[in-house]
C-alpha cells in the first residue's frame, strides 16, 4: 500500500532535484523564434483556436505560461519539468501493468519495484537532458506523456469485461493519441505501437 505512494514520490523529487538547476536559464536558439517572439502565444483565444494545427497542444501550453508569467522563464521550465514528471509517473504504471499482463501470477511487490527502477531510469537517464531543459522541445516530453497515457489506457480497455466501460477507455486512447500527435508529430506511431503491444 504504501510503497507506490513512496515511489511516485522519489521520481518527482529527483526529477525536480536534477533539473532544478535550469529553472533561470534563458531562451535558447528556437525558443526565442517559437516562443519569446511568436504574437500567436500572446492569446488564449488565438492558441486555443490552433490547438489541433501543427503541435498546436505544445503552443497552448506556451500560451498558458504566457498568460501566467509572461516572458518569465522560470515558469516555463517549471511546466517542463513537471511534464517530465508526470511521464515518469505514467512509465512507472505502465511498466507495472505490462508486467502484470505478461505474468499475473508476479508478485505485486516484485513488480512495483521493477517499475519504480524502470522509470527513474526513464526519468533522470541524460538522453532526456534536451528535451526537459531546452523550452522548445517541450513538444518532445508532452507527446511522450500524452502517448504513454493512450497505451495505459488501452491496457485498461483490455481488461475491462463491459462493453461501455470498454468503449470509453478506447475513446480515451484516442484523445490521448491525438492530444500527443498535436504536441509533436513523432506521436504517429501509437497505433503501431500498440498494435505490436498488443500482438
Amino acid at each position: 500500500i504504501w510503497f507506490t505512494p513512496v515511489a511516485l514520490s522519489l521520481i518527482a523529487a529527483s526529477v525536480f532535484i536534477v533539473y532544478s538547476n535550469s529553472f533561470y536559464v534563458p531562451f535558447q536558439f528556437d525558443d526565442v523564434g517559437s516562443i519569446a517572439e511568436n504574437r500567436g502565444l500572446r492569446s488564449l483565444k488565438t492558441a486555443a483556436t490552433h490547438i489541433y494545427e501543427r503541435r498546436g497542444v505544445t503552443d497552448f501550453t506556451f500560451a498558458l505560461n504566457y498568460a501566467f508569467g509572461g516572458l518569465n522563464v522560470a515558469g516555463y521550465h517549471a511546466v517542463n519539468i513537471l511534464i517530465h514528471a508526470f511521464a515518469a509517473i505514467a512509465a512507472y504504471f505502465f511498466v507495472f501493468q505490462t508486467l502484470k499482463l505478461v505474468d499475473e501470477t508476479v508478485e505485486d511487490g516484485y513488480a512495483r519495484k521493477i517499475a519504480f527502477f524502470s522509470s527513474l531510469l526513464f526519468a533522470l537517464h541524460p538522453i532526456q537532458t534536451q528535451a526537459v531543459t531546452y523550452i522548445v522541445q517541450r513538444q518532445e516530453s508532452l507527446a511522450s506523456l500524452f502517448y504513454l497515457i493512450a497505451l495505459l489506457f488501452f491496457i485498461a480497455g483490455t481488461r475491462r469485461k463491459d462493453k461501455a466501460a470498454r468503449t470509453a477507455l478506447y475513446a480515451c486512447t484516442a484523445a490521448s493519441y491525438a492530444l500527443a500527435f498535436h504536441s509533436k508529430e513523432m506521436a504517429f506511431t501509437l497505433p503501431a505501437a500498440i498494435f505490436l503491444y498488443d500482438l
